[in-house]
């Protein structure tokens, strides 16, 4: 029988299947369940994270916002101190000056 070029080897055939069947699998795996799928116990820990998610960040908003408010009053006085000293130190030039 002669070979035309279009004949696929059953190994082949295999071969192609078994990988089909790996990227479902990883497919699978690499997307999250969908909450329908999750028994009792998981929707409750997934609640649970997800407040706790929520609050974390809401702590390190708050952080932030504390310590920018600080770094902007330190700043506010480091240059309320600069302008008070650079008004003396003129004061002083001038009076000597006169």
């Amino acid at each position: 029988m002669a070979s035309t070029g279009n004949e696929v080897s059953a190994s082949n055939l295999v071969q192609e299947v078994e990988f089909e069947e790996k990227t479902q699998e990883t497919d699978i795996l690499m997307e999250p369940p969908l909450m329908e799928y999750y028994s009792p116990a998981q929707k409750i820990l997934s609640k649970c994270m997800s407040n706790l998610n929520q609050d974390i960040k809401s702590k390190i908003h708050q952080q932030l916002s504390t310590y920018n408010q600080l770094q902007l009053g330190r700043w506010i006085i480091l240059n309320l101190i600069y302008v008070g000293l650079f008004s003396i130190f003129f004061a002083a030039v001038y009076v000597l000056d006169v």
